[in-house]
């Protein structure tokens, strides 16, 4: 038996409301989008974060993110890295995903 995991992209919401302005019936949710909001940036149809080390950081899907966590794990660094430095190399690489750090200490484990 195969168990298909289909994965949201967690940007849609974010892009829904900052484009079209569209917020789900769900009051908590509409508040979590707004409070949010303000912390990201629409730039040439891509969504980035602002962050205050960095000016942006372009928001991937969890699916992307996590290509981008083995090539920098395997091609860049080579040797073995510890998860919270694969997780600060992405984000130093002008990347991000709410899960970043959860799935790169994940990726050096295996």
């Amino acid at each position: 038996m195969t168990i298909l995991q289909i994965e949201t992209d967690w940007r849609k919401p974010l892009l829904d409301y900052l484009i079209e302005g569209i917020l789900t019936a769900d009051e908590v949710e509409v508040a979590r989008l707004r409070s949010k909001a303000p912390m990201f940036a629409l730039l040439n149809d891509i969504l980035y974060k602002h962050s205050s080390s960095q000016p942006y950081l372009r928001c991937l899907p969890s699916e992307e993110g996590r290509n981008v966590l083995q090539e920098i794990h395997e091609g860049i660094c080579g040797s073995y890295i510890g998860g919270m430095t694969l997780a600060n190399k992405t984000f130093w690489a002008g990347y991000f995903w709410p899960t970043l750090k959860k799935d790169a200490i994940n990726w050096a484990k295996r």
